[in-house]
C-alpha cells in the first residue's frame, strides 16, 4: 500500500484507498466517484455514507511539508505505521516520510527487506495488476495470494468480494488448498454473522449455501471447494486478517480425498 502511494500517481492514474472493512454497495459508492484527481480520501461513514475530499498535486505537496515542519520529523526517521493504510494519504505521511529520506523495511526482517530490493532501485511490492484500455489500474491480488487452480490464475480478492456480498458473512479470506489434480483450490474460511434462534431474522448458512451463492457469481474454476466456519478469523493488532495462518490451516488439510475429487471432475 505504501508504494502504491507513488507508483500509482506516476502512472498517471488517480490514487483512491478504500476501506476493506466497507460493505459491497459502500465501496460501490466510493468507486463511482473515483476519477477526480489526485487524490481522493473519503470519511469512514460511520454516521453516514463517505464523504469524499479532493487533494491536487500542490495540495499533497504543501501538506507533505507542513507534516515535515509541524511534527519536526528529522532526517531519515523510522517511522512505524500502526493504523489502517487507507488513512494515510489524507495524512501525506507517505510523501512526506520519503521527502525527508525515511527508513523503508520490514520491521525486524533483512531477508523480507533484501527480497524486495533487486539492485536495480526499484522496490518490488509483491502486487498482481492490470491496465485496462481506458487507462483504469486495477489491484487485483498480492502475488502470494494469487492461486494457481488447473493453470488457471485466479485473485483471492475477487472471490473475497463475492463472499462478503453473501447476507449471513461477516468475514472471508481466501487461501490456497493443494490439490493431487489441480494444483490448487481456493479454500474459504468464513465468520458468519451472530445467529438470532428467537427472531430467526439471520438463517443458519451451510458449506453448500457458500459454494451455490459463489457459482451464480464467478466463473467454475474460481468457486470455492472448500468452505472452512470458524467464529473469527485470525487477525493482526490493526485488524489485518492473517492469512499465513490460514495457509498454513489450508495446507495441513491436504488434497481432498479420491472419492470428493471423482465427484468433482
Amino acid at each position: 500500500m505504501y508504494e502504491l502511494h507513488f507508483a500509482v500517481p506516476m502512472a498517471g492514474a488517480v490514487l483512491n484507498t478504500v476501506n476493506s472493512r466497507l460493505d459491497a454497495r459502500t465501496v460501490s459508492m466510493i468507486l463511482r466517484h473515483e476519477w477526480d484527481p489526485m487524490v481522493l480520501n473519503y470519511t469512514s461513514g460511520t454516521t453516514s455514507a463517505p464523504k469524499g475530499v479532493v487533494h491536487c498535486h500542490r495540495g499533497i505537496f504543501l501538506m507533505a511539508l507542513d507534516s515535515l515542519i509541524n511534527w519536526s520529523i528529522p532526517t531519515c526517521p523510522v517511522y512505524l505505521w500502526t493504523l489502517p493504510m487507507f488513512h494515510a494519504n489524507g495524512w501525506s505521511y507517505t510523501w512526506g516520510m520519503a521527502a525527508v529520506g525515511g527508513t523503508n523495511m520490514y520491521l525486524k526482517n533483512p531477508a523480507a527487506t533484501a527480497a524486495c530490493m533487486k539492485g536495480d532501485g526499484w522496490f518490488y511490492t509483491g502486487d498482481v495488476a492490470v491496465m485496462h484500455p481506458d487507462g483504469y489500474l486495477e489491484i487485483k491480488d498480492r502475488s502470494k495470494d494469487v492461486i494457481i487452480s488447473g493453470g488457471e490464475n485466479l485473485s483471492s480478492v475477487e472471490v473475497e468480494s463475492v463472499l462478503y456480498g453473501h447476507p449471513a458473512v461477516n468475514e472471508a479470506a481466501v487461501v490456497a488448498r493443494p490439490d493431487e489434480f489441480w494444483g490448487e483450490t481456493p479454500c474459504a474460511f468464513v465468520s458468519l454473522k451472530e445467529y438470532d434462534h428467537e427472531s430467526k431474522r439471520m438463517p443458519m448458512t451451510t458449506e453448500k449455501d457458500i459454494i451455490e451463492y459463489c457459482r451464480a457469481a464467478l466463473p467454475r474454476y474460481m468457486v470455492p471447494k472448500t468452505v472452512v466456519f470458524k467464529d473469527e478469523l485470525p487477525k493482526t493488532s490493526t485488524g489485518k486478517i492473517q492469512k499465513f495462518v490460514l495457509r498454513e490451516i489450508a495446507r495441513a488439510m491436504g488434497s481432498p480425498s479420491s472419492s470428493t475429487l471423482a465427484s468433482k471432475l
